[in-house]
């Protein structure tokens, strides 16, 4: 026969008994079931079965035949201490129950915030990583630039350096041409020569 998964709201809906009691049931191994990665409870029930609670939820204290432990009834009412007993043990149960779910529901919001933790300290690694990418290439390009810079100063020294060389020997050879003795002034033509321009 084919089962299916109910939480216990969704069974407690359909049996009509309560979630509470689903839960008692489910721990002491009468229904089948199991807990989720969410904490949550989950019973597997086929029709049969779940025509089985609902006819037990209609009998008087969930007992299908109308009498306690399956007891008669002069009995049950002897047995008032113990029925008594028996209800504070269930209450109990059901708190430890409660207690534990609500202890495995806090486990699963641990898990899913440790995930929430690792996935954003994975994507901050990967941004840090991200960040220091762009700073190698800017200390890489500030250097390429540095080194352009220099280069060209160094040129510069250089043309600087070749235009001193030559305005000092330019100063130089002028100071040269200045110390050498001015030559004497060409003598005046004799004789015939002479009378020649002169008569011109």
């Amino acid at each position: 026969m084919t089962t299916q998964t109910y939480t216990l709201e969704e069974a407690a809906d359909a049996t009509g008994l309560s979630a509470e009691a689903l839960r008692k049931r489910w721990r002491r191994g009468r229904l089948q079931g199991h807990r989720g990665n969410d904490g949550r409870i989950r019973l597997r029930l086929d029709a049969a079965e779940v025509a089985t609670l609902r006819e037990g939820a209609r009998a008087p204290d969930g007992h299908p035949d109308g009498h306690l432990d399956g007891r008669p009834d002069g009995q049950a009412a002897d047995s008032t201490a113990l029925a008594t007993a028996l209800r504070l043990a269930e209450a109990a149960e059901g708190r430890l129950a409660r207690a534990e779910e609500a202890a495995e529901e806090a486990r699963a919001a641990e898990r899913a915030a440790r995930d929430l933790l690792d996935a954003t300290r994975v994507a901050h690694a990967d941004e840090q990583a991200a960040w220091g990418g762009r700073l190698d290439r800017l200390a890489a390009d500030l250097a390429e630039s540095r080194r352009g810079r220099e280069a060209d100063r160094e040129k510069a020294r250089g043309e600087i350096r070749r235009l001193r060389d030559a305005l000092a020997a330019a100063e130089q050879a002028a100071t040269e041409r200045a110390a050498q003795p001015t030559p004497p002034p060409p003598a005046p033509p004799r004789g015939w020569m002479a009378r020649l321009l002169r008569r011109g």
